[in-house]
């Protein structure tokens, strides 16, 4: 089977774990092979592109098919924890640059998993019940009225319940860490989780920050050192029969090294996207000023309605974009408020993207000359490639709009 059937195979097996709820039920309705909604509901929860990431990463070693079956088996918990971490993800669109209500719903839950992840507390699901029931989660999606239309279908009176889907969240983080065996491997996963959850609080809190503490923050948010982590280790434990060639794998500081460029790259591009960042500073900053002079203000406009407006589905401004339309955490949001005037957030804008372009591009040249010395080593070939290709999927990906199938699926960014 392919790794999305085994996945769907997984995933109502799964369900079996959840309370009793509409959200439940509708899962099991959506998730029966029948279902003509199946495919539209398995894009918009994301399964279909991780499916095709992960196996797109894994490159070679899918040519291997009863590793690889065995590998698809196992696979599907990381597949079902990051398909519930799009859920969680999506309650923090509003948060950047405002104040909205449901911040602490968001920091709430992450403190939960904090709490789960370092074993103090059981999940508290009243708490959660509590907490989320007056937000309306289904509004907080890329592409709500699409999967609005998939609930309705189920039921046209449905009122799916937010603190089901996010209790899913935390079992099958929970899962994700129970299958990685190494201690050390497992250790580093779950210290990347923690430090994920820490730094997300942080963003929610209010402050007007630099650009070096947002590109600290931010980064810490990413989901790419704990997924190739996971990519690699489970691999490895798959595939690999000496006990000394698995410790290699897990403890070698160099794909450690290695493992965190490639998170850096993917928080770059996730923000900025490959156009700006490959770009020089004159070229940046050229941009950003033909943008501004080629369309003009509105006199009622403040900044985030100018540029909604203005970048529209301009190439270099994509992922900028996407998260002043949603009001999402961005790294070029350093040292701005809402209130600013245009021509002040032009120049910090140019001077974030400078700031960013640079950084990325210093990372690139050494994560490029590490994978290629990395390389070398027979036993790394594997992991390597995992590794590389995970950057080189999101340039790819991030050159295309985020509402256009090519440009829609992220490893969760925060």
């Amino acid at each position: 089977m392919t790794m999305l059937q085994t996945c769907l195979v997984s995933y109502r097996t799964f369900l079996q774990r959840l309370p009793p709820s509409q959200y439940t039920d509708f899962c099991r309705w959506v998730l029966q092979p029948t279902n003509p909604l199946l495919t539209e509901f398995l894009h918009l929860s994301s399964l279909t592109q991780m499916c095709s990431l992960f196996t797109y990463l894994y490159g070679p070693a899918t040519n291997d098919l009863a590793h690889w079956d065995h590998l698809c088996a196992e696979f599907s918990s990381l597949l079902l924890y990051q398909r519930y971490e799009v859920v969680s993800d999506n309650l923090a669109m509003g948060l950047a640059l405002s104040a909205a209500a449901h911040g602490e719903v968001v920091t709430t839950f992450n403190t939960m998993l904090i709490d789960v992840l370092t074993d103090t507390a059981p999940i508290a699901l009243p708490r959660l019940q509590q907490i989320v029931a007056a937000v309306p989660w289904l509004d907080q999606h890329l592409a709500a009225e699409r999967y609005r239309a998939i609930v309705q279908a189920f039921r046209a009176d449905a009122d799916l319940e937010a603190w089901v889907a996010l209790s899913a969240n935390i079992v099958a983080c929970r899962d994700v860490l129970s299958q990685i065996l190494h201690p050390v491997a497992n250790a580093r996963i779950r210290q990347s989780l923690i430090a994920r959850y820490y730094a997300m609080n942080t963003l929610c809190s209010p402050g007007v920050r630099s650009i070096e503490e947002l590109l600290a923050l931010q980064t810490a948010t990413m989901l790419v050192i704990p997924t190739l982590e996971y990519c690699v280790n489970l691999w490895s434990q798959i595939y690999l029969d000496d006990r000394t060639d698995q410790n290699r794998i897990a403890t070698d500081p160099k794909l450690r090294m290695l493992i965190n460029d490639a998170n850096s790259l993917v928080r770059c591009l996730n923000d900025c996207g490959p156009l700006l960042l490959s770009a020089d500073a004159q070229t940046i900053a050229q941009h950003y000023r033909h943008l501004h002079q080629s369309v003009p203000a509105h006199d009622d406009e403040d900044w985030l309605a100018w540029f909604v407006r203005a970048a529209d589905r301009v190439p270099h401004f994509f992922r900028l974009h996407k998260d002043v339309a949603f009001r999402e955490f961005n790294l070029l949001f350093a040292g701005l408020t809402a209130e600013q005037p245009i021509p002040s957030v032009i120049e910090q804008l140019i001077s974030n993207t400078q700031t960013i372009a640079q950084h990325y591009q210093i990372i690139l040249r050494h994560f490029e000359a590490a994978s290629q010395q990395l390389n070398q080593t027979p036993l790394y070939s594997i992991p390597v490639g995992i590794i590389t290709r995970m950057v080189t999927f999101h340039q790819q990906l991030y050159a295309n709009h985020y509402g256009d199938i090519m440009g829609e699926y992220a490893v969760a960014a925060g």
